[in-house]
């Protein structure tokens, strides 16, 4: 989904999440942040007002890439909890470079988990640019599809609230 968006450069932020409904049931997910490699640079040469060695590029690409998309991920999936009023929990992001060799999750399963992608999942996606530059790429929310009733009767409950 998000090669199929970006080059095969991009840089990846990802997060885990877990939304608990109030019905004890739980929803697995992550939140990713994906650029391609120029728009990585871009930002990168951005926010240190001037372009990065190459000799460090490495090294300052991921610890940018790793905070920015950190913060991002982090806003978007709490304000998705906030929206629907359940909780939720994180962990850390971690930054990948490229695209992985699995085509389970993106991110390996941290100890205790279980590993593997879920059969179906749903997808929220987001593209952002920041104005007047050439920095672009996507936000994303991948979540299990199995507990979408769950998610449903959330949604629903937050639409009759927003309509009153």
């Amino acid at each position: 989904l998000v090669e199929a968006q970006l080059s095969t450069g991009a840089g990846l932020v990802g997060m885990r999440f877990q939304l608990d409904f109030p019905d004890a049931v739980s929803m697995r997910g992550e939140a990713l942040f994906a650029v391609s490699k120029a728009s990585g640079g871009a930002l990168i040469d951005a926010l240190f007002g001037e372009p990065v060695p190459p000799e460090m590029f490495s090294t300052v690409e991921e610890k940018v890439m790793t905070e920015v998309g950190d913060i991002l991920l982090y806003t978007c999936a709490s304000s998705l909890s906030h929206f629907l009023e359940v909780d939720i929990e994180g962990g850390g992001s971690a930054f990948v470079r490229g695209f992985p060799e699995s085509k389970g999750n993106i991110f390996p399963a941290a100890d205790g988990e279980e590993g593997g992608a879920p059969e179906k999942m749903m997808a929220l996606e987001a593209e952002f640019q920041i104005a007047h530059s050439e920095i672009k790429g996507l936000i994303m929310l991948l979540m299990d599809w199995s507990n979408r009733p769950s998610l449903k009767r959330e949604l629903n409950r937050f639409i009759d609230h927003l309509v009153g």
